[in-house]
């Protein structure tokens, strides 16, 4: 963002979206024919390169959850954040470690953590 504004905007004012545009249009080629102070070379044929190793997106969207670790009741549940979760009674033991996985609108019991599997049977 520095080298645009100060390259592309510093002194300048524009009337439209499209003067700017052309102002910034005009300038890319100018950078790209640039050699890089750091890595030596033609700033457009490192990014040619770099685009061409990129790997296309993937099909479905990367989904962003937070993961945090809880301890079974003796009841099945863990808590997370004031409100209580039931889990598979047939799959864990009270005082053994759940990971939670949580998004913006759900929270998914997702992994038995083996190393806490001492421990008593939910009731």
């Amino acid at each position: 963002m520095d080298i645009v504004r100060d390259h592309v905007l510093a002194g300048r004012s524009f009337s439209s979206i499209a003067e700017l545009d052309a102002a910034f249009a005009a300038w890319v080629p100018i950078r790209r024919a640039t050699v890089h102070r750091t890595h030596g070379e033609l700033i457009g044929q490192r990014a040619a390169r770099d685009h061409a190793a990129l790997a296309p997106l993937p099909a479905s969207a990367y989904l962003v959850a937070e993961r945090h670790l809880r301890r079974v009741g003796k009841d099945c549940l863990v808590s997370f954040e004031g409100s209580l979760y039931s889990v598979p009674a047939r799959r864990v033991r009270a005082g053994q470690r759940v990971e939670l996985r949580v998004t913006g609108s759900e929270v998914t019991p997702r992994q038995v953590h083996p190393a806490s599997s001492r421990g008593l049977r939910c009731r």
